[in-house]
């Protein structure tokens, strides 16, 4: 065997080697040993710095991506996780956080949510800066894998001025304004979805995922949410705020009433109050009463009468119930039609309501807002179960 091919040989060698280990740390189907959070957290952190600093011709302009998926320990869902929180659109890399990448990264806290999930401190040295992310990582059959990156929030704790630069959130009809973090103009505006139950708008920034729900007050509301106790109660600024703090799924909400509406902020992938959540609080504020819209909220069933704003509303028929069921999945949402009288002082008439759907007269509108209780495939419900649900407001 001549110089030359043993040359080719062990150039193939090395290229086999290579192939090996490259696929061992880059791979997404990799299961190197993560036999813990901590272990799982490292070598993401590690074999996506070593990818970015030199990528494959595979990543072309999309290096940051095709990393995140290339470490052998990150969840399927890592990459859609890390786009919806809009970091990369700000310039910075989602997985460190910043422009550039750390000088040095430790693992500090671990938080365990429950026996498969956990949160992970991650410290960051950039000089004589650094920066805490939180990586949450999933457990499987195969070891623990990182499912999350949410970066820090600036603390207006530390710096004030921060919060001379949020923008303003301001609902008239409904009687309330807040600052939160985010720039006017930002590339993530609220994005507003309005139910029959209320209204819910979404808040994203660096670091901050937050709902912000408006619902009216109706008989009977359960003081929780989403089945979580609301645990404590606190004045911040000058509102009462009952609190919840849960860790599956992660989050803490406040909620508080004023003039007959639930105010509820809900801040996602948080376990624990902080300063940016605070600095929301405070800044609420109660419009004047004049700015609010007045409604009123009556639960009423076949056969009674019940009064909101000077209208009496007596529910006669049940005409349609084609909701889908809780349990099934649907192409359409279905409806509720049903029949009432409504006494007003413009006298008495019989009309046909559509949940979501409003009546206006020249005095009032009046809107069946919710039917109860919720369809369920297979369970028959009897007429005189309905509980119908009405907002009444004068014009």
């Amino acid at each position: 065997m001549n110089t030359y091919t043993k040359k080719i040989i062990f150039a193939a060698v090395l290229a086999a080697v290579g192939s090996v280990l490259y696929f061992f740390y880059f791979s997404p189907n990799n299961t190197a040993p993560t036999e813990d959070p901590k272990t799982a957290v490292l070598a993401f952190y590690n074999n996506y710095q070593n990818c970015v600093k030199d990528p494959p011709r595979e990543a072309k302009e999309k290096v940051s991506e095709y990393c995140q998926s290339h470490t052998g320990v990150s969840t399927v869902d890592l990459e859609k996780n890390i786009a919806a929180a809009g970091i990369a659109k700000l310039g910075a890399d989602p997985i460190v956080c910043a422009q550039n990448l750390p000088e040095s990264i430790l693992m500090g806290d671990v938080k365990a949510v429950d026996e498969r999930s956990s949160i992970v401190t991650v410290k960051e040295s950039f000089g004589d800066q650094s920066l805490d992310v939180r990586a949450y990582v999933k457990k499987t059959a195969d070891g623990w894998f990182v499912d999350n990156v949410v970066c820090p929030a600036p603390d207006p704790a530390s710096d004030p001025e921060i919060i001379k630069n949020w923008a303003i959130y301001t609902n008239d009809e409904k009687g309330v304004s807040f600052k939160y973090p985010a720039s006017a103009g930002s590339n993530f505006p609220p994005e507003i979805r309005t139910m029959p139950t209320g209204i819910e708008v979404s808040f994203r920034s660096i670091g901050t995922e937050f709902t912000f729900m408006i619902q009216p007050i109706r008989p009977g509301i359960p003081k929780y949410f989403k089945g979580s106790i609301f645990q404590e109660s606190d004045e911040v600024g000058s509102v009462r705020w009952d609190i919840s703090l849960s860790m599956d799924p992660p989050f803490v909400a406040y909620q508080t009433t004023k003039n007959g509406t639930r105010y509820t902020f809900v801040f996602t992938n948080r376990t624990e109050k902080d300063a940016v959540q605070e600095s929301i609080l405070k800044s609420v504020n109660f419009l004047a009463a004049a700015k609010a819209s007045q409604k009123e909220t009556v639960m009423v069933s076949i056969g009674e009468k019940k009064t909101a704003s000077d209208v009496s509303i007596a529910p006669r028929e049940l005409l349609e119930d084609s909701r889908c069921p809780a349990n099934v999945q649907c192409i359409q949402a279905g409806t509720v039609r049903m029949k009432a009288l409504m006494i007003s002082g413009l006298g008495t008439a019989l009309q046909e309501f559509a949940l979501g759907k409003m009546i206006t007269t020249e005095a009032e509108e009046v809107t069946l807002i919710e039917v109860l209780p919720a369809a369920v495939a297979g369970v028959k419900i009897e007429p005189s179960a309905y509980q119908f649900v009405f907002t009444v407001k004068k014009r």
